[in-house]
């Protein structure tokens, strides 16, 4: 599977003008704000500096699959940092080492600086997994092949 990391719209900042898109926006902050935290807990985002974006969840597998992979892109001035949302639906089996290997086979100059992987997943237990990737400079979008690993 693959995911781009696409480019950002800024009329995305617009402010709401009906109580739905109010609703939406509170419940937007309320999601980044999650991240944010869930993000600076690892010590090697804590200084990426404040986070620009964070993208919705997109699913990467089919529902009829042994794991669920849904990705979300976290992005930073100089980074992007990919979470990996992975539930593992084998009831009679652990998967360990979990982790995503990323590539843009259109252009070699992202730099993977980190990866976090799960240690343990147990059936129906969701866990995340992280790609920390330098952006190149100038460099806005990007199509990723990624492969989940265990």
């Amino acid at each position: 599977d693959d995911e781009g990391v696409s480019g950002l719209n800024a009329s995305e900042a617009a402010l709401p003008s009906t109580s739905e898109e109010a609703a939406a926006a509170a419940s937007k902050v309320s999601r980044e704000e999650a991240y944010i935290e869930e993000l600076y807990k690892v010590p090697e985002f804590a200084n990426l500096g404040p986070l620009f974006k964070s993208t919705k969840q997109v699913e990467l597998t089919e529902s009829e699959t042994e794991y669920l992979v849904s990705c979300v892109k976290h992005i930073f001035a100089e980074h992007v940092v990919l979470q990996f949302n992975v539930t593992n639906t084998l009831n009679d089996q652990q998967l360990t080492s979990v982790q995503v290997a990323v590539e843009d086979p259109e252009c070699d100059e992202w730099e993977t600086q980190f990866t976090r992987p799960i240690d343990k997943l147990q059936y129906n237990a969701p866990g995340q997994c992280y790609v920390l990737l330098k952006r190149p400079e100038d460099l806005f979008s990007a199509n990723f092949m990624v492969e989940l690993s265990f």
